[in-house]
């Protein structure tokens, strides 16, 4: 489940997520333009706001107009700046500790050994799981010059502990990674998002599916 929030130039995402895994193996990749400010919540923001937008359905004659949707600008990602080429194919740009997590901001490094294989080959070296996330997959939101933030569980914490993630970045649009959490996860996964702002939103390259409720039996 997920809270995007839309500050106009920044997004705030929390991101509520789950794992059946022993702890030690825990790993979490996800894609962010720039250097995100990084922290835990709570999963009481999404207890309340299930409740208060769960569907309820009453027979009522009233009118109705809507409001025109809200128009997503260009999702390309904003400048991440440029990492100095070291040798390895990923600089760490940013590291650190919050709630149960070890944390790294990962940018694919500038020259001919920085390879979207020679990134795979970096994390699982450096203890990420990468398994059944191809070049071409991790590729597509490295060549769109992202970052990627990496999670650790720390020593000595069970997956029990696990807590929503919160990610602040500067970008016009929220973007939801699918392709990636698709890899490590089941085979039939309901997502939950939620979007704060100034008008509705929809999505910029999904169709947009509106239920007719004057159907519903």
């Amino acid at each position: 489940r997920v809270v995007f929030v839309d500050h106009g130039d920044e997004i705030t995402a929390v991101v509520q997520l789950a794992s059946t895994g022993p702890a030690e193996a825990f790993s979490w990749l996800v894609p962010v333009p720039g250097v995100p400010e990084i922290d835990v919540s709570s999963s009481i923001v999404f207890q309340r706001l299930e409740t208060a937008t769960r569907p309820q359905f009453n027979l009522r004659d009233v009118g109705c107009t809507r409001s025109p949707p809200f128009q997503g600008v260009d999702a390309s990602p904003s400048d991440a700046g440029v990492a100095q080429d070291g040798g390895a194919p990923v600089v760490v740009v940013a590291a650190g500790s919050t709630g149960p997590f070890d944390f790294e901001v990962l940018q694919r490094a500038t020259g001919s050994d920085a390879s979207n294989e020679a990134v795979l080959q970096w994390l699982s070296d450096n203890s990420y799981d990468v398994t059944g996330i191809g070049p071409e997959l991790i590729g597509s939101y490295l060549d769109a010059g992202m970052n990627l933030v990496g999670f650790r569980l720390q020593k000595n914490r069970t997956v029990g502990e696990i807590r929503p993630i919160t990610l602040r970045y500067r970008s016009d649009n929220a973007m939801l990674p699918i392709r990636l959490t698709q890899v490590a996860t089941v085979e039939d996964l309901e997502l939950t998002l939620f979007v704060a702002g100034p008008s509705r939103a929809v999505s910029t390259n999904y169709p947009d599916l509106e239920l007719n409720y004057t159907m519903l039996n």
